[in-house]
């Protein structure tokens, strides 16, 4: 992907697109829609080309969201990546400008990311002290695990072409270096994990009607003992669907789908009913 492509993407979904989000350290690092971000500024103009969106975004950073979708040569990367490793497979752009330009101070994700960067420049510092161990989406809270301490362990200036591996819960922390325009992209993977396992199951579970009824009242509601026998009965229906011998095929055919349907989103060629 080149520039051009990104953007054209950017103005091919106009500006008020759920997909673009603007990203400052100096509004918490929250996301707001890059629309909503420049009606606020003064003397504000709509901005008809990259070079023009940079100037109104020093110091921070515009993301598009799950790009694969606009670009074809992103999509047809991604498709390509998912043969191998048949796993959910996302991709974002992040387009900076400004020195220290940086939509977030040192953070972890909980997903193992590939960042390509295709123009301009951008430092990366790495932390792989206090490493979070396999963290997920909200475990831990990212709120609860101290921030490490500087010096990073290693920094790493990316350069156009550089590719970069961080592995989930590595903490991270990129930022610009001059006043040029960064564009890279951060491709996620999520690989099956034990917990998708219980994904399955309660999708699984949840097309039972049974299941998705109320617990039968009694005597006893109010002390608890009155749940104890509905509530072995649902453990142990449960404990017969996981010992199904069917049940790792179906657990492994509704992960690939899940994964399938993060690749395939908003392909033209492609329906949901083709997979």
């Amino acid at each position: 992907m080149r520039l051009e492509d990104f953007e054209r993407a950017i103005f091919d979904a106009r500006l008020s697109s759920p997909n673009l989000r603007f990203l400052d350290k100096s509004i918490g690092g929250r996301a707001e829609s890059l629309d909503h971000f420049l009606r606020k500024k003064v003397a504000w103009t709509e901005p008809q080309s990259a070079d023009q969106l940079a100037r109104e975004l020093r110091k921070g950073t515009l993301v598009y969201v799950a790009i694969e979708s606009a670009v074809p040569s992103v999509r047809a990367w991604c498709k390509s990546l998912f043969n191998d490793l048949r796993s959910q497979l996302s991709v974002n752009a992040y387009f900076s400008a400004g020195r220290d330009a940086s939509a977030f101070d040192a953070h972890f994700d909980p997903q193992d990311t590939f960042i390509l960067q295709l123009e301009g420049e951008k430092e990366w510092r790495l932390w792989e002290r206090d490493r979070v161990l396999n963290p997920i989406s909200g475990y831990p809270d990212p709120r609860s695990v101290p921030a490490p301490a500087l010096p990073a362990d290693e920094t790493v200036l990316m350069t156009p072409g550089d590719l970069l591996y961080v592995p989930r819960g590595m903490w991270h922390w990129p930022r610009s270096l001059s006043d040029e325009p960064s564009l890279h992209l951060t491709l996620t993977v999520v690989m099956p994990r034990p917990v998708d396992v219980m994904t399955w199951l309660i999708a699984e579970l949840s097309s039972e009607p049974g299941f998705r009824a109320a617990l039968p009242l009694s005597p006893h509601q109010q002390d608890g003992f009155g749940l104890k026998a509905p509530i072995n009965a649902v453990l142990t229906h449960i404990s017969n669907k996981i010992a199904s011998p069917v049940a790792s095929t179906m657990a492994m055919a509704y992960m690939l789908r899940d994964a399938t349907r993060t690749v395939m989103r908003d392909d033209p060629e492609t329906d949901d009913k083709d997979f």
